[in-house]
């Protein structure tokens, strides 16, 4: 758990020691609106660091971090990490910091990490107005879901009173991922120091991230062996973990991209056009197509719960593909690549077995027997 020291250097300090567990609850919300795409860069940064063998950093050094994490994102693909604002202007601070640093050097979108961090060195000073952007926002909106348990209502505008704010709920509230020290912008920095205190930062969550970056080809979060491990042996509430995730036809478990944001419509536009954008390049197309399947998969989803035969189906009637959001796909095995449990498991025993069964065999328990 992090914890600060206004007298020590401003730095980072990570324990040997981590823990599996964590707030669910208030984590989750981390993870909440996946239109501020900066939160999950700075857990990103925050664990790649630790990966690395890092115990002591600043501020600076994990944005820094979260600049080369996002770099090939926002430069290959164009994506805009927080969308635009309503005058055409890019509105998420990190990619703001991006597009300055492409115009600053001759970086291309595929730079490897050395290069890009060396160039941020390069043109540190004229990113730095960027970057103290990024301290006003990243690691205190990281924290917000964990302050719905505060009678006191956060104050936004004052850096300082937050910094009480978040030290006072860690203290005495719930024990929290981090919390500030005292040093300004990006010379502030935290430090996990207490045995007694969980930490997010777990060797399953490391594992996690080596998983998307050595496995998967699709935009999803994929779950270690560690975490489903985890799940199985201590869940207590396996209606809310069910909300959460997603097993997939290759038996990894993934978090539901869509779990707090169910409103495919702004999405649905702009997947056609980007699959369609890019049909030659399949190594791109292919996470569009991914994330036009599982929102095919959700609108026939009720009807998955209640007509076991759909998971024997070879093609869906034109008639149901008709009414699918992402019509383009071709859609005949789209009942046979994802499992969601959510409701399906009030119908049947809460058996957290689930986890240990390959899809496969999730398919042939829930829906041949």
């Amino acid at each position: 758990m992090a914890q600060y020291y206004p007298t020590q250097e401003n730095v980072l300090n990570i324990k040997v020691q981590y823990y599996n567990e964590l707030d669910i609850q208030g984590f989750s919300q981390m993870l909440k609106d996946p239109s501020f795409c900066y939160k999950f860069y700075w857990l990103e940064a925050i664990v790649n660091l630790i990966s690395e063998g890092i115990t002591e950093t600043t501020f600076d050094a994990i944005i820094d971090e979260m600049i080369a994490n996002a770099w090939y994102s926002v430069r290959e693909f164009y994506i805009h990490l927080s969308g635009l604002q309503a005058d055409g202007m890019v509105r998420d601070g990190l990619e703001r910091a991006i597009l300055q640093l492409t115009e600053l050097s001759t970086l291309p979108a595929n730079a490897s990490k050395i290069e890009i961090k060396n160039a941020i060195g390069e043109y540190n000073s004229e990113l730095k107005r960027f970057k103290e952007q990024l301290t006003n926002m990243v690691p205190y909106r990281a924290l917000a879901g964990f302050f719905a348990r505060s009678k006191e209502k956060a104050e936004w505008n004052s850096i300082r009173r937050m910094t009480t704010y978040i030290k006072e709920i860690n203290d005495n509230i719930t024990p929290l991922p981090y919390v500030l020290g005292e040093s300004s912008k990006l010379k502030k920095y935290y430090s996990d120091v207490s045995d007694a205190h969980i930490c997010m930062v777990s060797e399953g969550l490391v594992e996690a991230v080596e998983l998307e970056e050595k496995r998967a080809i699709y935009p999803r979060i994929i779950l270690s062996s560690k975490v489903v491990e985890k799940i199985h042996d201590e869940a207590s509430d396996l209606y809310q973990v069910a909300q959460l995730l997603i097993q997939c036809q290759d038996d990894y478990w993934c978090i539901n991209p869509f779990f707090l944001c169910p409103d495919f419509a702004p999405l649905i536009q702009n997947i056609n056009t980007e699959i369609k954008k890019f049909a030659e390049e399949l190594h791109i197309c292919k996470k569009y197509m991914w994330l036009g399947e599982l929102m095919n998969y959700f609108c026939i989803w009720s009807g998955l719960e209640s007509q076991k035969e759909y998971y024997q189906k070879n093609k869906i009637s034109v008639e149901e593909k008709e009414l699918l959001p992402c019509p383009i796909l071709d859609n005949e095995e789209i009942t046979q690549k994802f499992i969601y449990l959510k409701r399906m498991m009030f119908r049947y025993k809460l058996d957290l077995s689930v986890f240990t069964r390959t899809f496969e065999e999730n398919v042939k328990y829930y829906f041949n027997e």
